[in-house]
């Protein structure tokens, strides 16, 4: 009968982890949607989206070069930067007494565990400018670029942890492997060159997790993730 209830308990938490989450993604997409910041949120699997309308790169590169993307790439990152240290402190165990957001909090006693920021790249084999890193390597540069942006324009951001103290934001890479569509034979789609940011919350695990929501570690999570 215990076990019942702290089962029936770990479910309504996780319900209300899986609302917290969607709502964080609505608040990020209304937030920058006042500053003129289109992106996609995909509530289902817990992402925000930056296609290329919202940020670009040049073949084979990290950072930009050319004037134009170089504006692009600040104006879209102090955005982003701006929502994310608005906004996560509302839906995270660590620091406490930041949220300044009238009315929110999280539902759940399940927070943000990690914020991932995934490079992808499409089919296009990135060339000898690649040299060995390959388009995996690649993404994960953009990704790790995109992570070090975001954190000196709002240095907050690293002292955002979760309940096992480690740093909720991460990055990887993922090249090819997640295309969003089929690239066509010699036509790469643009749509699978993005940068995904994931938002995972905490789950319960194992008795431990059904008395208090202890979070799975964050390395096993990108070790899963790397493997798929």
């Amino acid at each position: 009968m215990v076990f019942a209830l702290k089962l029936s308990e770990a479910k309504e938490n996780l319900t209300d982890a899986v609302s917290d989450r969607s709502e964080m993604l609505r608040d990020l997409k209304a937030e920058l949607g006042r500053a003129n910041l289109q992106v996609t949120i995909d509530e289902k699997n817990g992402v925000l989206r930056l296609g290329e309308d919202a940020i670009r790169f040049e073949t084979a590169r990290v950072e930009p070069r050319a004037p134009t993307l170089k504006l692009q790439h600040d104006r879209v990152l102090t955005l982003l930067s701006k929502a994310f240290s608005e906004v996560l402190p509302c839906y995270s165990i660590e620091p406490p007494g930041r949220c300044t957001r009238a009315g929110k909090s999280s539902k759940s006693d399940l927070r943000l565990d990690v914020l991932l920021i995934e490079g992808h790249t499409d089919s296009q084999p990135c060339g000898p400018d690649c040299n060995r890193r390959g388009n995996r390597g690649l993404s994960t540069e953009r990704a790790v670029y995109i992570m070090g942006r975001l954190i000196d324009e709002h240095p907050d951001l690293a002292n955002i942890v979760n309940r096992n103290r480690e740093a909720v934001l991460a990055a990887a890479g993922y090249g090819e492997k997640r295309p969003l569509v089929t690239d066509s034979p010699g036509a790469p789609n643009p749509k699978n060159r993005r940068i995904d940011i994931r938002v995972i919350m905490e789950v319960p695990s194992g008795d431990e997790g059904l008395e208090r929501g202890a979070p799975v570690s964050v390395k096993q999570k990108l070790i899963r993730s790397l493997e798929d």
